[in-house]
Protein backbone atom coordinates (compact mmCIF):
# COMPACT_ATOMS: atom_id res chain seq x y z
CA UNK A 1 0.00 0.00 0.00
CA UNK A 2 1.34 3.43 -0.93
CA UNK A 3 2.07 6.07 1.68
CA UNK A 4 1.92 9.85 1.31
CA UNK A 5 4.17 12.14 3.31
CA UNK A 6 4.22 15.94 3.34
CA UNK A 7 7.68 17.46 3.06
CA UNK A 8 8.73 19.36 6.18
CA UNK A 9 9.76 22.27 3.96
CA UNK A 10 6.24 22.36 2.46
CA UNK A 11 4.68 22.80 5.91
CA UNK A 12 7.17 25.55 6.66
CA UNK A 13 6.62 27.29 3.30
CA UNK A 14 2.84 27.07 3.71
CA UNK A 15 2.95 28.67 7.16
CA UNK A 16 5.27 31.44 5.91
CA UNK A 17 2.92 32.18 3.00
CA UNK A 18 5.49 31.03 0.42
CA UNK A 19 3.29 28.12 -0.75
CA UNK A 20 -0.43 28.43 -1.51
CA UNK A 21 -2.60 25.35 -1.85
CA UNK A 22 -5.60 27.20 -3.28
CA UNK A 23 -4.23 28.97 -6.37
CA UNK A 24 -2.30 28.12 -9.53
CA UNK A 25 -1.56 24.52 -10.45
CA UNK A 26 0.08 21.51 -8.88
CA UNK A 27 2.05 18.89 -10.74
CA UNK A 28 2.90 15.24 -10.25
CA UNK A 29 6.10 13.66 -11.51
CA UNK A 30 7.24 10.03 -11.30
CA UNK A 31 10.65 8.70 -10.28
CA UNK A 32 12.34 5.38 -10.97
CA UNK A 33 14.44 5.55 -7.80
CA UNK A 34 13.98 5.72 -4.05
CA UNK A 35 17.33 6.99 -2.82
CA UNK A 36 16.20 8.44 0.46
CA UNK A 37 13.84 11.32 0.95
CA UNK A 38 15.39 14.48 2.34
CA UNK A 39 12.90 16.75 4.11
CA UNK A 40 15.31 19.67 3.65
CA UNK A 41 14.60 19.56 -0.09
CA UNK A 42 12.23 22.34 -1.02
CA UNK A 43 12.25 22.40 -4.83
CA UNK A 44 11.90 19.89 -7.66
CA UNK A 45 15.54 20.54 -8.58
CA UNK A 46 16.64 19.48 -5.07
CA UNK A 47 14.62 16.26 -5.29
CA UNK A 48 15.88 15.38 -8.77
CA UNK A 49 19.47 15.78 -7.56
CA UNK A 50 18.96 12.47 -5.69
CA UNK A 51 16.04 10.83 -7.53
CA UNK A 52 15.73 9.97 -11.23
CA UNK A 53 12.63 11.09 -13.13
CA UNK A 54 10.98 8.53 -15.39
CA UNK A 55 12.06 8.66 -19.03
CA UNK A 56 9.46 7.19 -21.39
CA UNK A 57 8.08 8.42 -24.73
CA UNK A 58 4.52 8.37 -23.32
CA UNK A 59 5.38 10.08 -20.03
CA UNK A 60 4.68 13.69 -19.19
CA UNK A 61 4.14 15.35 -15.86
CA UNK A 62 0.47 15.77 -14.96
CA UNK A 63 -0.95 19.07 -13.64
CA UNK A 64 -4.19 20.22 -12.03
CA UNK A 65 -5.63 23.66 -11.50
CA UNK A 66 -6.26 24.52 -7.86
CA UNK A 67 -9.37 26.27 -6.62
CA UNK A 68 -10.52 27.14 -3.15
CA UNK A 69 -12.43 23.85 -3.11
CA UNK A 70 -9.13 21.94 -2.82
CA UNK A 71 -8.92 23.16 0.78
CA UNK A 72 -11.58 22.53 3.38
CA UNK A 73 -11.47 23.62 6.99
CA UNK A 74 -13.11 22.37 10.11
CA UNK A 75 -12.62 24.01 13.48
CA UNK A 76 -9.05 22.75 13.92
CA UNK A 77 -8.07 20.99 10.69
CA UNK A 78 -7.32 21.98 7.10
CA UNK A 79 -7.74 19.20 4.51
CA UNK A 80 -6.09 19.24 1.07
CA UNK A 81 -7.58 17.17 -1.74
CA UNK A 82 -7.10 16.69 -5.51
CA UNK A 83 -8.70 14.81 -8.36
CA UNK A 84 -7.12 11.48 -9.25
CA UNK A 85 -4.24 11.54 -11.76
CA UNK A 86 -3.74 9.22 -14.76
CA UNK A 87 -0.47 8.65 -16.62
CA UNK A 88 -1.27 6.91 -19.93
CA UNK A 89 0.49 3.99 -21.63
CA UNK A 90 3.72 3.94 -19.62
CA UNK A 91 6.34 1.25 -20.25
CA UNK A 92 10.02 0.58 -19.84
CA UNK A 93 10.90 0.26 -16.17
CA UNK A 94 9.53 0.65 -12.69
CA UNK A 95 8.29 3.64 -10.73
CA UNK A 96 9.10 4.13 -7.06
CA UNK A 97 7.80 7.57 -6.08
CA UNK A 98 5.37 10.23 -7.19
CA UNK A 99 6.36 13.78 -6.26
CA UNK A 100 3.64 16.41 -5.80
CA UNK A 101 4.89 19.95 -6.42
CA UNK A 102 3.58 23.47 -6.99
CA UNK A 103 3.78 24.22 -10.73
CA UNK A 104 2.34 27.77 -10.89
CA UNK A 105 0.97 30.35 -8.47
CA UNK A 106 2.38 31.06 -5.01
CA UNK A 107 5.24 28.58 -4.57
CA UNK A 108 5.34 27.67 -8.28
CA UNK A 109 7.65 28.94 -10.94
CA UNK A 110 8.94 28.92 -14.48
CA UNK A 111 11.34 26.03 -13.88
CA UNK A 112 12.12 23.23 -11.43
CA UNK A 113 14.50 25.38 -9.38
CA UNK A 114 11.57 27.54 -8.23
CA UNK A 115 8.83 24.87 -8.03
CA UNK A 116 8.28 23.98 -4.38
CA UNK A 117 7.69 20.34 -3.45
CA UNK A 118 4.59 19.53 -1.41
CA UNK A 119 4.51 15.79 -0.74
CA UNK A 120 5.68 12.44 -2.04
CA UNK A 121 3.93 9.14 -2.51
CA UNK A 122 6.07 6.09 -1.85
CA UNK A 123 4.62 3.09 -3.69
CA UNK A 124 6.58 0.85 -1.24
CA UNK A 125 6.73 -1.93 -3.86
CA UNK A 126 7.86 -0.55 -7.21
CA UNK A 127 5.23 -0.52 -9.96
CA UNK A 128 6.39 -2.28 -13.13
CA UNK A 129 5.39 -0.40 -16.26
CA UNK A 130 4.01 -2.63 -19.03
CA UNK A 131 2.30 -0.15 -21.36
CA UNK A 132 -0.73 0.23 -19.11
CA UNK A 133 -2.21 3.39 -17.64
CA UNK A 134 -1.05 4.23 -14.13
CA UNK A 135 -3.71 5.86 -11.95
CA UNK A 136 -2.92 7.65 -8.73
CA UNK A 137 -6.12 7.56 -6.71
CA UNK A 138 -5.90 9.89 -3.75
CA UNK A 139 -7.56 8.84 -0.54
CA UNK A 140 -11.28 9.70 -0.55
CA UNK A 141 -10.76 11.74 2.62
CA UNK A 142 -8.03 13.88 1.00
CA UNK A 143 -4.29 13.76 0.55
CA UNK A 144 -3.38 15.17 3.93
CA UNK A 145 -4.56 17.23 6.88
CA UNK A 146 -2.81 20.09 8.59
CA UNK A 147 -3.92 20.04 12.17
Amino acid sequence: MATITVYGTAKHNYLKGDLALDDGTVGVLLTTTRNGINHAHDTVTNVLATETELVDASYSRQTQTLTGSNLTRTTSTINFDLSDVVFSSLSGGDISLAILYKATGTGGGADDSSRKVIAYIDFVSDITLTGNDISIQWNASGLFDLA
